[in-house]
């Protein structure tokens, strides 16, 4: 477009001579700024088609947590869980003997997993030489575990909060400060939760 308006300005306006004007400073000045204006009319557009998406990922991602958040309020959770214990292990000896509806979250952490646990009232936590994929296959059984994002697992449960924004939501939990993350991939596991909270 800019070297379209500069033929046009050089040779059909100013009526120049390419071979006699080429190298000149006047030829490179009309042509930067033929260039510029190109380039601003250009972004002009752009910027502002930017902002339209934005508005309308943060209006749809706002609309979507406020619905989560009122399946959230109206659940009908069992308190009580199962009395049955899990043992997660890794690649190591090192393993943790826990209650399912005790753990809030599982985050990958390069060649382990962290899982952040309830244990006599107080937050813990353990490092395992694992992968999250072999965490979500371990939490399987078990319909609360929901894989919302590649380095995180959450327990539903201990949802107590959802936010969006334009880039998707993020999650606040029961006794931690942690706000995990939900990435467009694993969007559709949380917009499962409607269906399992319920």
């Amino acid at each position: 477009m800019g070297v379209c308006t500069f033929i046009y300005d050089h040779y059909f306006l100013i009526k120049a001579n390419f071979w006699d004007d080429l190298g000149t400073p006047e030829f490179y000045k009309i042509l930067c700024i033929d260039m510029l204006a190109a380039f601003t009319i250009g972004a002009i557009p752009l910027i502002f088609g930017l902002f339209i998406v934005e508005n309308n990922a943060l209006k749809r991602n706002l609309l979507e947590a406020q619905k989560l958040n009122k399946a959230l309020s109206e659940r009908h959770k069992d308190e009580k869980g199962s009395n049955e214990m899990i043992t997660l292990s890794g690649e190591t000896k090192d393993s943790v003997t826990l209650l399912p509806q005790n753990i809030f979250y599982m985050e990958a952490s390069g060649n382990y997993v962290d899982i952040y646990y309830k244990e006599e009232g107080k937050e813990k936590h353990k490092l395992l030489r694992s992968t999250i994929k072999q965490m979500e296959e371990t939490m399987q059984p078990f319909e609360y575990f929901v894989r919302c994002h590649r380095a995180y697992i959450v327990n539903i449960n201990h949802i107590i909060h959802i936010s969006g924004n334009a880039q998707g939501y993020r999650l606040n939990l029961t006794e931690t400060t942690e706000e995990i993350p939900v990435s467009r991939t694993y969007l559709k596991n949380l917009k499962k939760l409607k269906d399992i909270i319920n």
